[in-house]
């Protein structure tokens, strides 16, 4: 199970998950009582849905990886919001009719020697991730605001003044991304992955 998500109006608890990319939901108030239980809303056959948020209209928005594809689940039927160039949407968030859309593109793994025999050196450390940040308006329009050839980028949250917020996966770092695609370094910890974004109410 990689995200959850609680819709209160409807009182339904929204799972996704891997390796099947599968997405349920459920009513935490019928518990384990006879006939209740996950109701299966997607089913992608295989891959991983990674992130999950909800929107106004009570819709579904997920990501997925392989594909990196962003769809839109509602209660019986989906569409794909955008299908991004890369391995993988990370991480999303959507607020004032908007959506914050963390996509990573990874390097192919290394290939196994011909013959089926052990590389006598020693493994390399995976690299990074290539991340970058986009911003989807209420029309439709995805402007790409950010890009990192250096990190993946595994967080992210829409800045109701404008622009959004990024975490990074690699050095620890939070950005504030501007709608020009300027940027400032808001912070930078001691963990490698900023694994989530929260902007408090004031």
């Amino acid at each position: 199970i990689w995200a959850l998500t609680f819709d209160a109006k409807r009182n339904l608890l929204h799972a996704a998950t891997g390796p099947a990319a599968r997405l349920y939901s459920m009513d935490p108030a019928l518990g384990s009582a006879a006939g209740a239980g996950a109701r299966l809303r997607y089913d992608g056959e295989s891959g991983h849905l990674l992130c999950l948020a909800l929107d106004s209209d009570g819709s579904l928005l997920v990501g997925s990886d392989g594909e990196a594809r962003l769809l839109r689940i509602s209660e019986d039927s989906f569409t794909v919001v955008r299908d991004f160039e890369g391995s993988e949407v990370s991480a999303l968030d959507v607020a004032s009719g908007r959506i914050a859309v963390a996509v990573n593109e990874f390097p192919s793994p290394p290939t196994a020697p011909p013959d089926g025999s052990k590389s006598k050196s020693q493994p390399k450390r995976p690299k990074p991730g290539k991340g970058s940040a986009w911003l989807i308006d209420g029309e439709g329009r995805a402007l790409a605001l950010h890009q990192d050839d250096s990190s993946q980028f595994s967080a992210v949250e829409v800045n109701p003044r404008g622009g959004l917020f990024v975490g990074t996966g690699h050095e620890g770092r939070v950005l504030q991304v501007g709608e020009n695609g300027s940027w400032a370094l808001l912070a930078q910890i001691d963990e490698r992955q900023v694994t989530d974004l929260h902007l408090a109410d004031a």
